[in-house]
């Protein structure tokens, strides 16, 4: 009876996972076709500051990922999947899990949709937090 259980705890903590991990994916998309609105209204629009304004906060996560991977082998936190039972399904040993990728994008992002429009943090912000959860539980 035990071992039924267990079977689908780990079951259901699978799905969860992988809806973690969806929502998180989603959520980066959302945020990168904002930012592709907002860099073709400024073109349309022939807004040159805008469109300068959003190249910045381009270049600026950029600078954020950047410094993330640098931050990454000074903290050298490693995938949960090694710790665990690793599987080839598992990055390699040294690709370390902390500061997550997909967070530093997803706000970096949300940093650009806020410069398009400040309104929108309200919509930029939770998604980024969205992906950065998504992660915690994910990081593979």
């Amino acid at each position: 009876m035990n071992h039924t259980i267990s079977a689908s705890t780990a079951a259901d903590s699978a799905r969860v996972l992988e809806l973690s991990d969806l929502t998180s994916q989603l959520s980066i998309i959302a945020l990168g076709v904002l930012c592709a609105v907002f860099v073709i209204l400024a073109v349309v629009r022939r807004r040159p500051g805008a469109l300068a304004a959003l190249a910045a906060a381009g270049a600026g996560s950029v600078l954020s990922y950047l410094l993330s991977e640098v931050l990454k082998m000074l903290v050298r936190q490693p995938r949960p999947c090694h710790l665990d039972m690793p599987s080839p399904e598992c990055p390699p040993l040294d690709d370390w899990s902390f500061p997550s990728n997909h967070a530093v994008i997803a706000f970096g992002l949300a940093l650009a949709v806020i410069v398009g429009s400040r309104r929108l943090w309200i919509v930029a912000v939770p998604l980024a937090l969205i992906t950065a959860t998504g992660r915690w539980g994910v990081m593979i």
